[in-house]
């Protein structure tokens, strides 16, 4: 058990490897990363704002990512599928069309849709199933229903929220010091070993718990602004 520079605790691997904490601090400066958030200084929210209720990108320009795949996401209310990948700048994107996100009710007919338009899929001849990116205890957690914060639902909320914003033009206030330690230790959660560890468990403080709040609520209401059918 070793202790990083934000104060967490975390098991060490079997070979007793130190945590690299070079690591987590880059984890942390996620304003040097081109995807998941918006980085326009113009464009910014505060933490306690509410998302705008903007229902259409006022550029209205279509965007693909260069090489996509199916993204299943499960919403309290309903299943949607959206086409994901990088655009041409590496920056992770959703397909839009009249400046609103593509949004099919399964992956076939996303994969038929995508099909005749000609745009390129990542593993074409790979007939897996997608993984299902499930948002629903993070709801939960915000109702009160589950006492612990879900990780993978959190990061995944958090991050396709992020890439919404960037692929329709939205604002998307993820910026600042305590909202990049949350979100360095969601992805420490869900990838130890770029801590150097085995397993990772965070420990929020009361502060963080707020910030954490306050952006998924926000993440929760632009997933509810922007992906309707």
């Amino acid at each position: 058990m070793v202790t990083t520079t934000l104060g967490e605790r975390v098991e060490q691997p079997s070979m007793s490897l130190s945590v690299d904490i070079h690591v987590f601090d880059c984890l942390v400066m996620r304003q040097q990363r081109p995807t998941a958030c918006r980085r326009c200084s113009c464009m910014l929210l505060r933490h306690d704002e509410p998302m705008p209720e903007q229902r259409t990108s006022p550029a209205a320009q279509p965007r693909f990512p260069v090489h996509g795949y199916p993204l299943p996401v499960r919403l309290p209310d309903r299943d949607v599928v959206l086409w994901w990948g990088p655009d041409e700048h590496g920056t992770d994107v959703v397909a839009v069309e009249g400046g609103r996100p593509l949004v099919w009710a399964t992956v076939e007919a996303c994969l038929t849709d995508v099909r005749a338009r000609g745009l390129s899929r990542v593993g074409d001849e790979d007939d897996t199933e997608p993984e299902v990116m499930d948002v629903r205890p993070v709801a939960a957690w915000l109702r009160g229903e589950q006492l612990s914060l879900d990780p993978v639902a959190a990061l995944g909320l958090w991050n396709l929220a992020g890439d919404i914003a960037e692929s329709v033009d939205a604002p998307w206030g993820d910026e600042g010091r305590t909202a990049d330690r949350c979100h360095a230790k969601l992805t420490a959660a869900n990838i130890p070993w770029l801590v150097g560890a085995e397993q990772y468990t965070p420990r929020w403080t009361p502060f963080e718990l707020r910030l954490l709040r306050r952006r998924l609520l926000a993440a929760a209401a632009l997933l509810r602004i922007w992906l309707t059918t």
